[in-house]
């Protein structure tokens, strides 16, 4: 197997919490094991994994992964940094079509705050 061209890093706040490591935490085994291999499978695929699992959100600088479970949707929302990474700033089981306004601005949130705190040096944590 190759070695992925990008690497996924989860986003950490100031005061140490990991939310998307919260969020895969709280699901059920399955369900977990599988998040954490479509995390994997995105460093290896991104850019170019077919659109039922990863999509540009729209007017966004961020991505979501979609990954589905049987009739649960879960996502991650990331975005692209220096450095070839990949950053997850949120994560959540979709109820709804579309995503919420609440967890675009989570995660638009996470991302100004790791930018503030990291892209200034390159994005070297």
């Amino acid at each position: 197997m190759n070695t992925p061209s990008w690497s996924v890093e989860l986003y950490e706040t100031e005061n140490g919490q990991v939310p998307v490591l919260d969020f895969i935490r709280g699901l059920p085994a399955k369900e977990r094991a599988k998040v954490f291999r479509d995390l994997e499978l995105l460093a290896e695929l991104f850019p170019f994994w077919d659109r039922e699992h990863i999509k540009k959100l729209e007017d966004e600088e961020l991505w979501e992964l979609r990954i589905k479970f049987s009739s649960n949707q879960h996502r991650i929302l990331y975005f692209t940094a220096h450095g070839s990474r990949l950053v997850a700033v949120h994560g959540f089981t979709k109820k709804d079509w579309g995503i919420s306004p609440r967890d675009l601005k989570i995660a638009r949130k996470r991302k100004t705050d790791w930018e503030q705190r990291f892209a200034k040096d390159g994005g070297k944590q």
